[in-house]
């Protein structure tokens, strides 16, 4: 019996409380949160696995990978062979043991001598004439302009004709005739470069103390657009920039983008870098109808 009665009276008393807290005003009472307000304001909460997903892709950065095999078949199919086509030409060898002398002279007014009035400084910025030419490459400055070395090392490699603006031109270098590189389809001619000795070393590191993991003959490659510590291509070189220089080593990969190694700039030949552009006008008559960058 006293059992019983302590049992009831417990019951009564929790059906008291549960009364008291329905009787309770919104004023004076606190909502418990929601599942839903709990995920929104705890911190340690997870995010939507595609959210994490597309924040790993852009903040995490893949490491430059050298382990892949080298395709040095791949790398040998796709070639620009060095070529000198100038002595097809009497009158252009001529023209162009003089231009060799104007350059080794660092005559500015024997170099506008030989630039055609229409001649192209800028495809994309619009620079045509000799007058705008003299202004890119401050001619004014005589043997301090920066034309000087750009020139004598693009008379060096050597060129060939091509169908340009004004119908057969010989162009140099050769390596800017990039439609002869039919193995290179759909190449980005922006960040593709020409490697210009027989056995072009590339290292594992951008030195010259690294090893060397691959020798390149003549191969076209992909300068990489992001460098090491996360610099653009852009950054490093700008050919767009008459004055400006490069760097000393860049990281390339073959033409299916895989990684290679570091190569010297002074190996390469970059498609993207100023050519040069000399067009017949009349019999015997040469002259400078471009020397621009691929803008």
């Amino acid at each position: 019996m006293t059992m019983s009665f302590r049992w009831l009276f417990a019951v009564l008393l929790i059906g008291t409380a549960c009364s008291q807290d329905g009787a309770r005003t919104p004023e004076n009472s606190t909502a418990a949160p929601s599942s839903s307000d709990t995920l929104a304001t705890t911190p340690s909460a997870a995010p939507p696995a595609p959210v994490a997903a597309e924040a790993d892709e852009k903040t995490v950065k893949k490491p430059y990978d050298l382990t892949q095999p080298i395709d040095s078949a791949g790398l040998r199919a796709c070639q620009l062979l060095p070529a000198d086509e100038s002595r097809q030409d009497s009158s252009l060898q001529i023209y162009l043991a003089n231009l060799n002398r104007i350059v080794e002279a660092r005559d500015a007014q024997g170099l506008l001598a030989l630039v055609d009035t229409n001649t192209v400084s800028s495809y994309g910025g619009g620079e045509y004439g000799s007058r705008d030419f003299a202004r890119t490459w401050e001619l004014h400055r005589g043997t301090a302009s920066p034309i000087w070395p750009k020139l004598r090392r693009i008379l060096a490699l050597g060129g060939v004709f091509t169908q340009g603006d004004e119908g057969r031109e010989f162009r140099l270098p050769y390596a800017q005739a990039t439609e002869r590189i039919s193995c290179a389809n759909g190449a980005d001619w922006y960040t593709a470069a020409v490697c210009l000795k027989p056995a072009t070393e590339v290292h594992v590191q951008a030195s010259a103390a690294s090893a060397v993991r691959a020798h390149l003959p003549y191969s076209v490659v992909n300068v990489d657009e992001e460098q090491d510590a996360g610099r653009n291509w852009a950054e490093l070189y700008c050919p767009n920039k008459p004055n400006s220089s490069c760097a000393s080593w860049v990281r390339v990969s073959d033409m299916r983008n895989r990684p290679l190694g570091y190569v010297r700039t002074a190996d390469l030949c970059f498609t993207v870098d100023y050519k040069l552009s000399l067009v017949l006008k009349s019999p015997g008559h040469w002259r400078i109808a471009a020397y621009a960058p691929f803008d």
